[in-house]
């Protein structure tokens, strides 16, 4: 039935005298505002994938490890439904059965999707110019994309059919296929745009690096995928707020994977479709 055991996965979580942030009682903004966003309504549903043992790919080390780090983490943040793809289980019809089988019949327009990917991302020339990028899941044959693979317009499309307010791809791979911004936007965002963001729809994605780069991996996960967890643990909160929008995380994580992969790996992130941003409130924010 594709349920896979969970083992737990504690990110480090620096003090605010380490990290030189403020402490979690919300600094810099109303308590109104805090309380609102602790309160969202709405579900929060997760489909992480993960695949190490490809088919017709080249293996990877770590890729199951950080779905399975990510798929521990996020209850902490509210999400009540996770599901867990594995290699074997992350054949392209479960991934999309999930999504607009299992997810889209029970969705509710203020709900909120995250979708993470830990896997191998190609790359295709068009015949009449331009590129198309493909997630490849355990069964892709990477000759044969179009019939075998997710295209990133796909994952757009994705997006937009389920019931959700906001949705939110965060992908371990390095890829083109769209028009990711390169100028991420600033690590602080006013109380005005999380209000703003908590209304308006959205459709967001995060990838790990640009074509031709590669997802590094190291120290038992992807550098991508370990920083995504140090963000949502607290450091990219810069204001103590309680909770990280997705503009904000991808502001804090995408300057260091760069330098910690030496100028190898640049993230890339770009708001598909709508004015929202996604919203993570943090676990020591709940209480």
């Amino acid at each position: 039935d594709g349920a896979t055991k969970l083992t737990a996965y504690v990110a480090p979580r620096a003090s605010a005298e380490a990290t030189g942030r403020p402490s979690p009682r919300h600094v810099g903004g109303t308590e109104a505002l805090a309380a609102r966003v602790r309160g969202m309504g709405g579900a929060a549903w997760a489909l992480v994938v993960g695949i190490n043992a490809y088919h017709h790919a080249e293996r990877l080390n770590y890729a199951v490890a950080d779905a399975r780090a990510v798929a521990v983490a996020l209850p902490g943040f509210g999400f009540e439904t996770v599901r867990l793809l594995l290699d074997d289980e992350a054949t392209k019809g479960n991934i999309e059965r999930v999504i607009y089988g299992e997810f889209k019949e029970r969705m509710k327009p203020e709900d909120r999707l995250f979708v993470f990917f830990a896997g191998h991302g190609i790359s295709v020339r068009l015949p009449r110019g331009g590129e198309e990028g493909y997630l490849l899941p355990v069964d892709a044959d990477p000759h044969r994309p179009e019939l075998t693979a997710i295209a990133m317009d796909e994952i757009r499309k994705m997006g937009k059919r389920v019931n959700a307010r906001h949705v939110f791809f965060a992908i371990d791979s390095c890829f083109s296929g769209f028009a990711l911004t390169r100028d991420i936007t600033p690590e602080i965002v006013t109380d005005l745009e999380i209000a703003s963001a908590l209304e308006e729809p959205v459709v967001q994605v995060l990838t790990a690096g640009r074509k031709g780069q590669k997802s590094i991996e190291e120290g038992g996960h992807g550098l991508f995928t370990r920083r995504l967890l140090d963000g949502l643990q607290g450091l990219a909160d810069r204001e103590g707020k309680g909770f990280v929008t997705v503009t904000q995380l991808a502001a804090w994580l995408s300057p260091r994977v760069a330098r910690d992969s030496a100028g190898r790996q640049h993230p890339q992130y770009s708001a598909l479709d709508g004015e929202g941003d996604f919203i993570f409130v943090l676990p020591h924010a709940k209480r």
